[in-house]
């Protein structure tokens, strides 16, 4: 920080102005906020903690009753879906965006999530869906980048009509640096405020999830119904030429007579053909 602010001083020309004190400053505050911006997320992570310790330990008293403690289990879990996901909803809803975001397998973040929650909606089937933003929504958007690049540009112009022209080489140099920066913070932020897009990012996505679902339930559908119709069909009967010559040998035993002048497979008729045949016979048509 004395590394910070010493640059800071030395970098102010002699016969500055306040205004140009001022606008030295309030870089290097800016400047120095973002790099030390995980100081402020230690204390907010600390804070966290405390609270959930706060309520483990009133979880381990044994005076409290059971309904109290399954309230104090569910107020654990809310924060620690919480922590995971960055969104502020209760367990059903941090559930259903646990598992979205699984499915999407990293094409969507926890921040789009929480970008777009107002968007978000379950429908009756308990799938989670994007509703259409609707034209006022979509007007106060644009209205919104629209005056905030307005505001940008107007404090610019400001800025350099009352410092520019009093200000040293360096300073203009340090001047320019410090507009881009601003700038860039003002995209990044009008990027972080944008909710149409990354709604529209997110149903994509879910559009997509379901196709694929659907496609897997439409598979599954057909195997099964493969399965069923081989369950109902009744087995074929497959006999072989090894079983032919089964059955005409044990007709030429029982005729004591073998065939002369048929080809393979074929047997005279006995006298005694509407005897009933044997059970090794019949076994042959059996179904397998």
């Amino acid at each position: 920080m004395e590394k910070l602010l010493d640059l800071v001083v030395n970098s102010i020309p002699e016969n500055a102005t306040p205004e140009t004190i001022f606008l030295f400053l309030l870089s290097a505050l800016s400047i120095y906020a973002l790099f030390r911006a995980n100081v402020i997320y230690d204390f907010v992570e600390r804070f966290n903690k405390r609270e959930l310790s706060r309520l483990r330990e009133l979880l381990a008293d044994e005076n409290i009753s059971e309904k109290a403690k399954i309230t104090l289990r569910d107020k654990i879990d809310l924060i620690a879906y919480k922590k995971v996901t960055g969104i502020e909803a209760n367990i059903y809803w941090q559930k259903k965006i646990i598992h979205y975001y699984n499915l999407a397998e990293g094409r969507l973040r926890y921040s789009d999530f929480k970008r777009a929650f107002t968007f978000l909606k379950i429908n009756i089937n308990g799938e989670l869906e994007i509703r259409k933003p609707n034209k006022t929504e979509i007007f106060l958007q644009l209205i919104w980048i629209l005056a905030s690049i307005s505001v940008f540009t107007v404090l610019s112009l400001l800025l350099f009509a009352f410092v520019y022209a009093t200000m040293s080489i360096r300073a203009r140099i340090a001047l320019f640096m410090l507009i881009i920066y601003f700038g860039l913070m003002l995209f990044l932020f009008l990027w972080l405020t944008s909710l149409i897009p990354t709604a529209r990012k997110i149903k994509n996505e879910l559009e997509n999830n379901r196709l694929i679902l659907q496609s897997n339930h439409r598979n599954i559908e057909l195997k099964q119904t493969n399965l069923h119709s081989k369950q109902l069909r009744p087995n074929e009967i497959s006999i072989t030429n090894k079983d032919i010559d089964r059955i005409v040998e044990s007709y030429r035993q029982q005729n004591k007579q073998r065939p002369i002048g048929l080809a393979k497979g074929e047997f005279i008729v006995p006298d005694n053909f509407n005897d009933p045949l044997p059970d090794e016979i019949l076994d042959l048509f059996e179904p397998k």
